[in-house]
């Protein structure tokens, strides 16, 4: 008898990732900003990397990014892995969606 796992290999994948509130095609999304990061693929980024280019494209005035870069702070110099890069990513994400959603 087949397996009732109607899951591909490719949703497998990412199974780990799961968040709430965050599909499939957004941690794809998310899995290309790391790996721009990720410049030596080491499957690891330096958030002082990250500071770096929030920094260098202008985006610290951004309040969700102020957030992010303060959140990057506290981790201090310790890499992320990509799980870390989602819970950083995703945190904010969760926290524009309840603004949007108190706002209506």
């Amino acid at each position: 008898m087949a397996s009732s796992s109607n899951a591909g290999p490719q949703t497998e994948k990412w199974r780990k990732y799961e968040r709430t509130g965050v599909t499939q095609e957004e941690l794809e999304e998310l899995k290309e900003a790391f790996d721009l990061f990720d410049m030596d693929g080491t499957e690891r980024v330096n958030p002082r990397d990250i500071r770096l280019c929030i920094n260098n494209l202008g985006l610290r005035r951004n309040q969700v990014v102020q957030h992010m870069l303060h959140d990057l702070e506290r981790q201090g110099a310790k890499p992320l892995d990509f799980g870390g890069f989602v819970d950083l990513m995703t945190a904010k994400m969760g926290e524009r969606d309840t603004r949007e959603e108190v706002s209506k």
